[in-house]
């Protein structure tokens, strides 16, 4: 393979008609844009929009929780209520016995 030291010629006026044809499809997907469109809903679609912004809060308030927790960790400041532990443990193992009846 051979490897010219030749500039390649660029066509200026060709490179401007694209310029400008590029423009015109800008200011086209712009007008576009402007126009309102309105959408609607389902009951359901509305429901599950509803359920999905709960669900993002309590990801949310369970995030700073756990930073909250982190933060009592690394300073040593953690205390663990151990009747609270043991309140949740014997309540979890309750709900599972009556479930298996």
């Amino acid at each position: 393979m051979k490897i010219d030291d030749k500039i390649p010629e660029i066509n200026i006026e060709k490179l401007k008609g694209i310029l400008k044809t590029h423009k015109k499809e800008v200011s086209f997907k712009k007008a576009q844009e402007a126009e309102e469109v309105k959408v609607e809903f389902s009951k359901k679609a509305e429901e599950l929009i509803k359920i999905r912004e709960y669900l993002d809060s309590i990801k949310s308030s369970k995030s700073e929780k756990v930073e909250k927790i982190k933060k009592l960790i690394s300073c040593g400041e953690y205390k663990i209520d151990f009747s609270e532990v043991a309140r949740k443990l014997i309540r979890e193992n309750l709900i599972d016995i009556l479930l298996e009846r």
